[in-house]
């Protein structure tokens, strides 16, 4: 079983590879062209074709529950929950068309060969270390949200690569949409442990994932008070997903 899954890893490298550098070459081409204009247009080429292919290639489908739950062009904060290197490939062909979004990632992901201009010009890259570094990343989401573009935040703050549904969340999320007054969307992808197993550096296998979207939540009348109270919130929801028998 473990042969096949390293097998089938270095296969899905190979398919990754060309399309990410398909995708760096045209977002360049665009950004030559078009400067900030082409942001859209980017977005919406990486989610929903290239990590279309992606996604198909490796043999992942993805069954998704309340879709409907989502206004067209309107700016959401969307919380997911976070098991593998895939999830962003995943989340990405999870949303109706009209509906794009940028990652809030480590600013690793920024100095990865190739990736890095995919990265840069998708994702809000922070430096958690750094107060500047997240003071500005926070400026940037909340540019992006007044563009009616939503931002996907994993409250966790890294790959959950324990034997529990759940680690722990950071604020920064919850932070960011009482501040914005923007509804919040909860993400809970459901079986990626068999497609990707973060606990090893190359394991892959073809399989279904379910993702499932909340009803909206209402923050227009929160506060930086309500905040433990609204995390809560948002745990439960994924959890009651995570662990439907329990």
């Amino acid at each position: 079983m473990r042969i096949f899954r390293f097998i089938w890893g270095v296969y899905c490298f190979f398919v990754l590879a060309p399309i990410v550098i398909f995708t760096a070459l045209f977002i360049l081409t665009t950004n030559l062209i078009f400067g900030k204009k082409s942001r859209r247009i980017n977005l919406l080429l990486s989610q929903k074709i290239s990590c279309v292919g992606i996604c198909y290639l490796s043999g992942i489908f993805v069954k998704v529950i309340g879709k409907e739950n989502f206004e067209s062009n309107k700016g959401y904060v969307i919380i997911g929950n976070h098991n593998s290197n895939y999830d962003i490939f995943i989340n990405s062909i999870t949303l109706p068309w009209e509906n794009v979004f940028f990652f809030l990632s480590k600013v690793e992901l920024g100095k990865v060969p190739v990736f890095s201009v995919v990265a840069k010009n998708l994702a809000v890259l922070v430096d958690r270390s750094s107060m500047t570094s997240r003071v500005k990343s926070m400026k940037k989401m909340k540019e992006i949200l007044n563009d009616g573009i939503s931002v996907w935040i994993f409250p966790e703050g890294t790959r959950n690569k324990t034997d529990e549904p759940l680690i722990d969340f950071i604020d920064g999320a919850f932070r960011l949409a009482v501040d914005m007054k923007s509804p919040i969307i909860v993400s809970t992808l459901v079986g990626m442990r068999h497609i990707n197993n973060p606990n090893y550096k190359i394991d892959m296998a073809p399989g279904i994932v379910r993702c499932f979207f909340e009803k909206p939540i209402d923050t227009s009348l929160m506060t930086a008070a309500d905040i433990p109270a609204l995390k809560e919130q948002v745990r439960n929801l994924m959890l009651t997903r995570l662990t439907p028998n329990s």
